[in-house]
Order: C-alpha cells, then sequence, then structure tokens
C-alpha cells in the first residue's frame, strides 16, 4: 500500500511540475542584438533563431557554418 501512495504522489508531482512549467513565458537574450527574444518552452537557441529567419537551416550547404558564432556568445534565459 505504501509503495502505491508513493507511487501515486511521484505520478501528481510530476504532473504538478510539467503543468507550471507548459504556463511560464521564456525569452533568450540575443547578445549581438542587445534583445530579448520569445523561447517559449522547447528546443534550442539554433532553432529559436532559425525559426525567427535569423539563420538559416544548416542542412543547406555550408549554411552549417553560419551557425559557429552561437558558442561563442553568452546566452541568457528567463521567464515571466
Amino acid at each position: 500500500m505504501r509503495n502505491v501512495s508513493l507511487l501515486v504522489l511521484s505520478i501528481l508531482f510530476t504532473a504538478t511540475i510539467g503543468l507550471s512549467q507548459n504556463q511560464l513565458m521564456w525569452h533568450f537574450f540575443y547578445p549581438t542584438k542587445q534583445i530579448w527574444m520569445p523561447y517559449q518552452t522547447h528546443g534550442s537557441i539554433q532553432e529559436k533563431l532559425i525559426q525567427s529567419g535569423e539563420l538559416p537551416s544548416p542542412f543547406y550547404g555550408l549554411n552549417e557554418d553560419k551557425f559557429n558564432w552561437i558558442e561563442n556568445q553568452t546566452w541568457e534565459l528567463i521567464s515571466d
């Protein structure tokens, strides 16, 4: 019985954390432009820059070379 109670509590706790994280609005600081941009909840900085049109697809030609500068920057994330 105790194992079942712990399992139920664990599931409820995990579900609660998942719900609270989905309600947060995330933003990342774009250091070269000195602006905050929306991040939502999933993905990488590279994906966000592709979605916003700042970077091309890394899977076409030599576009991957255009991503090298990202790792040399300091990226900040905040939530509202």
